[in-house]
């Protein structure tokens, strides 16, 4: 699946609120154990995906826009106890 994020600088400085960077979900999203699912975040469904980048694991939310073909930022954050346990299952 290839992955491809259409920045804006909202985007960067939300993210940042939770010190991540633009840099932290690129490598995220080419982890090569990532873990990819479907659910929702605030009653809309989006892509989550769980990955490691720089030692810190962490889930990148996404929607993504059929009109640009790319995915939009929703949130990035740590990853809780339950989705650690999954990444390491999986990998």
């Amino acid at each position: 699946m290839m992955i491809e994020i259409h920045w804006k600088r909202p985007d960067i400085e939300h993210i940042a609120k939770h010190e991540v960077r633009a840099e932290d979900v690129e490598t995220v999203i080419r982890d090569k154990h990532l873990f990819h699912w479907r659910a929702r975040y605030k009653g809309v469904i989006c892509d989550y995906f769980l990955g490691s980048s720089f030692g810190r694991l962490l889930i990148v939310i996404t929607k993504y826009d059929g009109k640009i073909r790319k995915f939009r930022i929703k949130t990035v954050r740590d990853a809780n106890k339950h989705e650690k346990k999954l990444y390491k299952e999986k990998g």
